[in-house]
């Protein structure tokens, strides 16, 4: 995998290979049903750079399905370098440099003196298609930790052996990572909203609202039920309100998801859409609900 992944930034060796092979089909063959998190972090990064060599890769990868394998694939193995991969892919920010088999002392000299100026992160958004892989993940990784505070929460007080006492502390660190994986992936679509118009547009698809506001949903649903709610749950439900509460004062959002947002942000104690914000322009200031 890594020596394709560094062999394929040279234009000429990535058109000779997708000469020979279907590239699509070769990223869908090689991530498989089951990818470890370095395996779908490289997919992500060839998907990325094929976009890039191909403007025509979008459709063609979404023509295999592809698109729709990533959203079912890749939330079960969610992590930082998953979630970083996919935000590079959606905002066009390649992590390998496209360039020919045999740079140039001229051109290597050149890249050198580019790399030493900073460049601002882009907020432009690039691949829209891997937002709702995004939005799934995050679905996939509330409620498994939700699950996981619920659970940790009965068993305090029980005696437990040392076989389970260890299973349980691997348990409890797999959890951490995946918490710490989905609060970054909140804050990435909070600044992202904030920041990028083309971000905000997405939001103009009724399709992807709802899959936002029914991640939200089952969230409010699990916690709902819960006898008690951890710090975790309640820091990343205030977020995801924040974030629901953006999208309803959104004029590209409809009436009807404006209202089932703000109907959830009730639970949570929130009375009004601009209880949240400074302002109700088209680039609202978040403020913290209260």
């Amino acid at each position: 995998m890594l020596i394709l992944t560094n062999i394929l930034p040279s234009r000429p060796h990535y058109l000779k290979f997708t000469s020979a092979l279907p590239i699509t089909r070769i990223c869908l063959l090689l991530l498989g049903d089951r990818p470890s998190p370095f395996v779908a972090t490289q997919i992500l990064n060839l998907i990325g750079l094929s976009i890039q060599m191909s403007s025509s890769f979008n459709r063609k990868f979404e023509l295999v399905s592809g698109w729709s394998v990533l959203k079912t694939v890749l939330p079960p193995v969610w992590d930082s370098q998953v979630n970083k991969a996919a935000f590079d892919l959606l905002l066009g920010r390649c992590s390998v440099d496209i360039g020919s088999a045999t740079p140039t002392p001229s051109s290597t000299s050149s890249s050198r003196s580019k790399s030493k100026q900073p460049k601002a992160p882009s907020t432009t958004v690039s691949c829209t298609h891997i937002l709702p892989t995004i939005i799934s993940a995050l679905q996939t990784g509330l409620i498994a930790d939700s699950d996981h505070h619920h659970a940790a929460d009965s068993s305090e007080g029980i005696y437990l052996n040392p076989f389970w006492t260890y299973f349980i502390l691997t348990w409890v660190s797999a959890a951490s990572t995946t918490e710490t994986s989905m609060e970054n992936l909140i804050e990435e679509l909070l600044t992202l909203h904030a920041t990028s118009s083309t971000f905000r547009q997405i939001f103009e698809s009724h399709q992807t609202t709802q899959l936002f506001i029914d991640t939200y949903k089952s969230l409010v649903d699990k916690l709902s039920s819960a006898s008690s709610i951890s710090d975790w749950n309640a820091r990343i439900l205030e977020k995801l309100t924040h974030f629901g509460l953006a999208l309803a004062l959104d004029n590209a959002v409809g009436g009807a998801q404006k209202r089932e947002v703000s109907s959830f942000a009730g639970f949570f104690g929130v009375r009004s859409l601009d209880s949240c914000f400074v302002d109700s322009g088209p680039d609202p200031v978040r403020r913290k609900c209260a």
